[in-house]
């Protein structure tokens, strides 16, 4: 998830896609799958690190 104030890290639009809610349990309807390869990838980084500690 990507806090709104983060949103002005971005200098250009991310593609992404709206899902539904059906792809995966715990994945809520209306959230947004970002392409990783239009993110920052210091953004990236940091998320796998939380990811690996929670």
């Amino acid at each position: 998830m990507i806090p709104s104030d983060d949103m002005l890290r971005f200098s250009h639009r991310v593609p992404s896609y709206k899902l539904t809610g059906d792809e995966k349990k715990g994945v809520p309807a209306g959230a947004f799958e970002l392409d990783p390869a239009a993110i920052p990838r210091d953004y990236i980084e940091a998320f796998s690190v939380k990811e690996e500690e929670a």
